[in-house]
């Protein structure tokens, strides 16, 4: 496997308490991540949060990134071993780093066309407010959170943190799994249950049992979607 490429990980220049503040989003702003065993369900709980206007940023995103970098296939042989070997490298918390690294750029533009909207004299001043607001977010949420160290880093960045777990029985997790058709997904039993292994060396089995909420997803979709939007709109 090939040396991963150099990476910059930018120190943090924002305290907890005045993060919010200096990227514009208000005290009230709220940081909600998603975390559980795979084929859990927390695709769909991505889903429901982007119909409910949220944006998402994916921590395996940042893997997968990572993956192409370096000129390998999308796959489980490739995907898991390169996400194991940059946390033994940078720490448990890299991926968190990459992915705080995203939001926060993403959260400076946003400020940034908040600013020269404010400043354009075209605009007279209840439209200037009214726009001003309506791209203020509420809540950004944060997929595959895998492991406490992850959970230290976006608590330490972010003033009002929570986070969600989806669970699910092996036996259905691995049905999804495996029907969903992915570069990555598992093809049979036995890649599922080495899956679940390597995802619980990296801590994610603590990391539920400490989640703010857990949510069951063993029955049908109807219900987890109406378990998830009340238990999601009680954290905002």
């Amino acid at each position: 496997m090939n040396a991963p490429p150099s990476i910059l990980i930018n120190p943090n220049p924002f305290s907890a308490v005045g993060m919010a503040e200096n990227l514009g989003v208000g005290r009230n702003f709220t940081v909600i991540a998603f975390t559980g065993m795979p084929g859990a369900g927390k695709s769909e709980a991505v889903l429901i949060a982007k119909e409910m206007g949220f944006p998402v940023f994916r921590i395996g995103d940042c893997v997968m990134e990572e993956v192409k970098a370096r000129g390998l296939p999308l796959d489980d042989s490739n995907v898991g071993p390169v996400a194991t070997e940059m946390r033994r490298k940078f720490g448990f918390d890299i991926w968190a780093k990459r992915t705080y690294e995203k939001i926060r750029g993403a959260l400076s533009e946003n400020r940034e066309s908040r600013i020269e909207s404010r400043e354009s004299r075209a605009e007279n001043r209840e439209s200037r407010i009214a726009n001003y607001e309506s791209r203020i977010p509420k809540c950004i949420v944060i997929d595959g959170v895998r492991n406490i160290e992850e959970v230290d880093f976006f608590k330490s960045v972010f003033p009002s943190f929570k986070l969600v777990a989806v669970e699910a029985p092996f036996e259905k997790r691995c049905e999804r799994l495996m029907r969903r058709g992915r570069s990555d997904a598992p093809q049979n039993l036995e890649e599922c249950r080495k899956r679940d292994e390597r995802e619980l060396s990296w801590g994610l089995g603590k990391l539920i049992e400490k989640a703010d909420v857990r949510i069951g997803n063993e029955g049908t979709l109807d219900n987890f979607r109406k378990k998830f939007r009340a238990a999601f709109g009680k954290l905002l």
